[in-house]
């Protein structure tokens, strides 16, 4: 498969007013001008949406989320007190109408306390209850 060259197109000359000190200069290069008006606007976006993306606010959120890790639970698992005084402090202040700190810590160390069984169970039981019955949710 062959590409044909891009054209070069001459450019038009402008009048320069009396005013003006700066000379107008068109791009000629047509990949020159590719590569500013789409490579580098390209990556004027990206930079900037990883930027708002990974802010210090992202960024203490992931950093309470990485609490579910496994290794972190089995480190809270073996001493309550591993659990870092600011832990969750950055998912309640975004989600605080919906959770309560003090609630969200006493729940992680509970799920920690039984995290090992539940990652121990390699397949699924046919009954996840003692009292199983056929009952199907409305």
């Amino acid at each position: 498969m062959e590409f044909s060259p891009l054209p070069i197109h001459r450019s038009r000359k402008k009048k320069r007013l009396p005013s003006e000190q700066i000379e107008d200069n068109p791009i000629t290069d047509p990949k020159y001008e590719f590569k500013i008006k789409t490579y580098f606007v390209c990556l004027d976006t990206i930079i900037t949406a990883i930027n708002d993306r990974f802010t210090s606010k992202s960024q203490n959120l992931l950093k309470d989320i990485s609490l579910f890790s496994t290794k972190r639970l089995n480190e809270v698992k073996c001493t309550n007190s591993a659990l870092p005084k600011d832990a969750f402090n950055s998912f309640c202040e975004i989600y605080s109408k919906f959770v309560q700190l003090d609630e969200l810590k006493k729940e992680y160390v509970q799920f920690a306390n039984y995290f090992s069984e539940f990652s121990n169970i390699m397949n699924l039981p046919k009954n996840i209850h003692n009292n199983y019955s056929e009952k199907v949710c409305d």
